[in-house]
């Protein structure tokens, strides 16, 4: 049965966009393309799309009304910018005596054992205190105070770059009134975005409210410019719709950034889901490795319905965030990670390859994970200490090439040195060769 439109579901990725289209005689056609495309004017979204619709894909009108029903859009957009730390600089104001507080947290260690503790970074890159405080009743201890202290402090960080504000003060989640009056004071002074925790995250637990305003007031204006110029390119008469973190599907207009950090994965996940239901195979792991990232999930259910969890407050890449997700693990390794030495190990992450490939346009090749799959392991020794046998004369030309541009010395150079850092990491001798 016949359709009124072109029906379009696209899952953009860090590294790869995956589409797939159904048009009006219920006919479905699949589109994989790169997420950027050096060289090529418009969004690779909206490019393939106007190619099955037998339009010109580098025109930049919009698309004539009527021919598309709806599109729905799962993105990694804002996951992928706070991974990459790519989110805009933005400003934390925070009442005084508190500006550490995101700093030393909740004193929560995720590994009780661990020697070392890796603090994750921080998405503020200034921290002001604001004087002005309200009980836990919603009586005022202090009043507000914007001064022109506050205000000089303001401009020197506009000056310096800062382009966003959130705004986190103490049982705001109850009593907003002072991030209200606040929000109003910091409109003229010409940030691009201003985020209020009352807002952004109306619950209890002052600490997850304040990470969770900072993710929104860095990552809200890279999200919102994405959808802007998808829906830009579309034409504002096609429905454009977003994958929430939750599952749920909403407008580009009523959308939080924060709940779009699983909008790619949660969209993997019900699908995932759905389709071992009609199988019956449930319970299922899903493992969804993209370019940029990793996603797995749990799902269960009995009789061909699938059940999945879900959860009022999550960690990305080590922040607290207070979002209605479904229950995935992410962490910050795709196949395309780029991958560098440190002096002792490969690091992999979390900046990626721009498409998937360690040699992006005419640039230097950038070795990321995927690429030490492609090297030919069949001169490697069965067993002994001979890590890997390079051949410079035969054809396993990539895995010189590789070696060379992970390590900061010459491949002779690294073959050599390889037993002194085998030592030093503890794994015993081991060795390399070059011919």
């Amino acid at each position: 049965m016949g359709q009124a439109g072109w029906r379009f579901w696209v899952d953009r990725g860090g590294t790869f966009t995956d589409l797939v289209a159904c048009d009006p005689a219920g006919r479905l056609q699949v589109r994989k393309v790169l997420s950027v495309q050096p060289g090529l004017s418009g969004d690779p979204v909206v490019r393939a799309i106007r190619g099955l619709l037998g339009l010109d894909p580098a025109a930049a009108e919009s698309i004539p009304d009527g021919l598309i029903a709806e599109v729905r859009l799962g993105t990694t957009v804002a996951t992928n910018a706070v991974l990459e730390h790519r989110g805009r600089p933005t400003l934390l104001l925070i009442n005084s005596g508190f500006a550490d507080l995101l700093a030393i947290g909740d004193q929560h260690r995720p590994n009780l054992f661990a020697l070392a503790i890796e603090r994750p970074a921080p998405l503020a890159r200034r921290v002001l205190e604001v004087h002005g405080r309200l009980s836990a009743d919603g009586r005022e201890l202090e009043p507000l105070l914007c001064d022109q202290a506050l205000a000089d402090q303001l401009r020197q960080a506009r000056a310096e770059g800062i382009a966003c504000v959130a705004v986190a003060l103490l049982h705001a989640a109850r009593h907003p009134r002072h991030e209200q009056a606040l929000g109003r004071w910091l409109e003229p002074f010409g940030f691009e975005h201003i985020a209020l925790s009352h807002q952004v995250s109306p619950l209890p637990r002052w600490l997850p409210r304040a990470h969770t305003t900072v993710l929104e007031a860095s990552v809200s204006p890279v999200l919102s410019d994405y959808l802007c110029q998808v829906q830009n390119a579309l034409g504002p008469h096609v429905p454009l719709r977003v994958m929430q973190s939750s599952g749920g599907l909403i407008t580009p207009q009523q959308l939080r950034a924060k709940d779009t950090i699983l909008s790619g994965p949660a969209g993997g996940l019900v699908g995932a889901s759905r389709i071992g239901a009609a199988l019956g195979c449930l319970p299922l792991v899903g493992f969804d490795m993209g370019g940029t990232s990793t996603d797995v999930s749990w799902s269960e259910g009995t009789s061909g319905s699938a059940t999945w969890q879900r959860r009022e407050q999550a960690e990305l890449n080590g922040l607290p965030l207070q979002a209605a997700m479904l229950d995935i693990h992410t962490v910050a390794a795709g196949g395309g990670s780029l991958i560098r030495f440190d002096g002792l190990r490969l690091q992999v992450g979390p900046a990626a390859a721009v498409a998937g490939r360690a040699r992006v346009g005419a640039g230097a090749f950038r070795p990321h994970l995927e690429e030490p799959q492609r090297i030919d392991m069949s001169n490697a020794p069965a067993s002994g200490t001979d890590l890997y046998h390079v051949d410079r004369r035969n054809s396993d030309r990539h895995a010189a090439a590789f070696l060379e541009a992970v390590f900061p010395i010459s491949l002779e150079q690294t073959c050599h040195q390889w037993p002194a850092l085998f030592d030093e990491a503890g794994l015993g001798g081991g060795s390399a060769h070059v011919e």
